[in-house]
């Protein structure tokens, strides 16, 4: 489980990476259309990080480490679901930035909308 922990943590950085970048370049680069998809399953992959932060936050709340060894097994568990999160968060991000190079939406809306995105991510 280590690591599995330290390929979704550097895979995570890297997609950061790789969002800022696309942002900062963001009227240089062309979506092509494989990654169109990608793109417009934004709304569908979005609830996924949503989920894992409430079973997070649910699993702090309500689920507490009730000896020593529990807690080390209860420590390690919430801290690969928030890293999982994390990771789902990212990859919710990118697929919005490929989302809002189509046409069709508000420019003002989807500024305050795509930089909150990446805030949260990052």
């Amino acid at each position: 489980m280590h690591r599995w922990k330290n390929y979704l943590f550097n895979a995570a950085i890297a997609l950061n990476c790789l969002l800022v970048f696309l942002l900062v370049f963001e009227n240089r680069f062309v979506v092509p259309a494989w990654l169109q998809v990608v793109g417009r399953m934004h709304p569908l992959i979005l609830h996924f990080p949503l989920v894992l932060v409430v079973l997070y936050a649910m699993s702090v709340i309500f689920l507490p480490p009730f000896s020593q060894k529990a807690d080390d097994s209860y420590r390690r568990s919430t801290g690969f679901l928030l890293l999982l999160a994390v990771f789902t968060t990212v990859i919710t991000s990118l697929a919005g930035v490929f989302l809002s190079k189509e046409e069709g939406y508000d420019p003002e809306a989807l500024l305050w909308h795509k930089w909150g995105g990446v805030a949260i991510s990052v």
